[in-house]
């Protein structure tokens, strides 16, 4: 995956801290910062009304996954990664200074078992970016290869998840959904939230 750096200065004299001691840190109230320009794509309503949820479009890999936009705090360009060499995690990247505050970074595409090198098209532009994902007292920094937009997802319209997959034990999707002739997953955003602080513990 070819990484682009912020323009944003970093501070790299920031002390580095044992994970736990993060989990434990509220964000600041001024967290919230300016969307990206992705994030201000026209909704695009569903002809169907119903169960209504706003959703983020993106891809791991060659698989394309949603999230609802309430979890999202903040979307970035792709910068630097701190290594944490004397701790053990299978998904954990390392930490990400991200306004002033050292937050975990997370390989989702492991704890998903996305296989990302796979061949991609090469119609396809790798345009990878840094997405700040979480509930209150909760952060936590993942990188993705590209950001579809939001949409309004009819959950009455989406398709159960297959049986053989449902069964899986890192199944962590709601459900599935088409759009643009692709298939979707929606997650399950306190699974997956779940699933990351064990993981990183």
């Amino acid at each position: 995956m070819k990484n682009k750096r912020s323009t944003a200065t970093e501070d790299e004299s920031t002390h580095l801290k044992h994970p736990a001691e993060l989990l434990q840190r509220a964000p600041p109230q001024d967290y919230i910062e300016e969307w990206t320009d992705v994030l201000m794509k026209k909704i695009v309503t569903p002809k169907k009304s119903g169960d209504n949820i706003s959703i983020l479009v993106f891809r791991l890999g060659i698989e394309w996954f949603a999230l609802k936009t309430a979890v999202f705090q903040e979307i970035m360009h792709v910068r630097t990664i701190h290594s944490m060499p004397h701790y053990n995690s299978s998904i954990l990247r390392g930490i990400v200074n991200l306004n002033g505050e050292l937050q975990l970074c997370v390989a989702l595409e492991r704890l998903l078992e996305i296989n990302t090198s796979v061949p991609i098209s090469p119609k396809v532009i790798d345009d990878s970016r840094m997405m700040a994902i979480g509930k209150p007292g909760e952060l936590w920094v993942i990188v993705v290869n590209e950001i579809d937009g939001i949409y309004n997802c009819d959950l009455s319209m989406m398709d159960n998840v297959p049986v053989t997959l449902a069964k899986s034990p890192v199944n962590y999707l709601k459900g599935l959904f088409l759009l643009k002739r692709r298939n979707v997953g929606l997650l399950d955003e306190e699974l997956l939230f779940h699933s990351i602080k064990r993981s990183v513990k």
